[in-house]
């Protein structure tokens, strides 16, 4: 009985785990500091934060915001995402931007970082490279909110980072494995396995060379799925005039109808994730508890 007691408790506690690390840092407006030579932010919704660069002599580029608000740690598998909003008409030709994801020690020394660079190009799209995987190129040929994602793991005492550009949930671009002690600066410590509770230090908008900012978003909004089946396409039917139909909505239900329909599409990524993973786990503590109770009298 003592064993079935242990292995309830050992599932609750690995599903509590997965539950804390599988979802991605949610960026908002507060986590950005800005100022002191880190750029400005601006609050355009509670959803969308407008980062802008300051211009660094010393550095030669504009200095933007950074945010500490990852508690992710190297041991429990790191992936960060940041989304991005890239408007092609809006980005004039040689613009760029760089957002880079760095790691720290257990002393919050800075261990390494990745950095990656978006910049238009002269055909009009944006061109999204790694300097430090030199065979990576990832083209943006389209206006939408992008995801930048870092996968960062140890195996067999080894650190690897792989970057991915997505549109959505299609994958435009990755640099594939690479080993991060490879990506050097004059402050790099490696192998960085050697290093003591490595987790991550910031991601930072360290370059920003774009004159209207960048738009970041806390969350992808969320998009109509044209293939739901449960959205069926309605049958055309008869017109009708007000006084053969008593359901026949006013200028004002009819807006009211859409304001509704507008606020049902108000950014929920990850919302329904994190619900069903909170009823799994309700559901097996409850279990474990019953299950203590039961065979510990």
């Amino acid at each position: 009985m003592k064993k079935l007691v242990g292995l309830t408790l050992c599932s609750m506690l690995v599903l509590l785990t997965f539950a804390s690390n599988v979802f991605a840092t949610t960026y908002t407006f507060d986590s950005f500091t800005a100022g002191d030579g880190y750029g400005t932010k601006t609050k355009v919704d509670d959803n969308i934060t407008k980062l802008n660069g300051t211009w660094d002599e010393t550095m030669g580029m504009k200095v933007g915001p950074f945010s500490k608000a990852s508690k992710a740690k190297l041991a429990d598998g790191i992936q960060e995402e940041t989304y991005v909003e890239i408007d092609l008409e809006e980005l004039k030709q040689g613009e760029l931007f760089e957002v880079s994801l760095a790691l720290k020690n257990n002393k919050d020394e800075y261990v390494s970082e990745a950095v990656v660079s978006s910049q238009k190009t002269n055909d009009g799209e944006v061109s999204v490279t790694a300097g430090w995987a030199s065979n990576f190129k990832a083209v943006v040929k389209e206006s939408g909110i992008y995801t930048y994602r870092w996968e960062v793991y140890t195996k067999n005492n080894k650190t690897y980072v792989e970057f991915t550009l997505l549109n959505g949930e299609d994958v435009v671009g990755t640099t594939g494995i690479i080993d991060f002690d490879t990506i050097t600066t004059t402050d790099t410590k490696n192998p960085i396995a050697g290093q003591d509770d490595v987790s991550v230090k910031y991601l930072w908008f360290c370059n920003i060379q774009v004159e209207n900012g960048i738009n970041v978003y806390a969350e992808l909004p969320k998009t109509e799925d044209p293939t739901d089946p449960t959205e069926q396409p309605t049958e055309p039917t008869e017109p009708t005039t007000p006084e053969e139909s008593e359901t026949t909505e006013t200028p004002e239900e009819t807006k009211t109808s859409s304001e509704s329909k507008e606020k049902d599409n108000t950014p929920k990524t990850g919302s329904a994730n994190v619900a069903l993973m909170a009823t799994v786990v309700s559901a097996i503590s409850l279990a474990g508890i019953v299950t203590v109770k039961k065979y510990t009298k």
